[in-house]
């Protein structure tokens, strides 16, 4: 974990490049396992924003 905050620390553009690899910002953690079941997919995700 430490690896990725430092790669981020020396890369910030890792952000846009890899938000799904070395670009995360924070880890959270649910209090409810099952609020989950509600969250969109970055498909669904996408599709509610509309196109940039």
């Amino acid at each position: 974990m430490a690896a990725r905050t430092a790669a981020l620390e020396s890369s910030p553009e890792l952000v846009n490049l890899e938000p799904y690899g070395n670009g995360w910002m924070i880890k959270l953690g649910l209090s409810n396992a099952r609020d989950v079941e509600s969250l969109l997919t970055a498909e669904q995700y996408e599709a509610f924003t509309g196109p940039e």
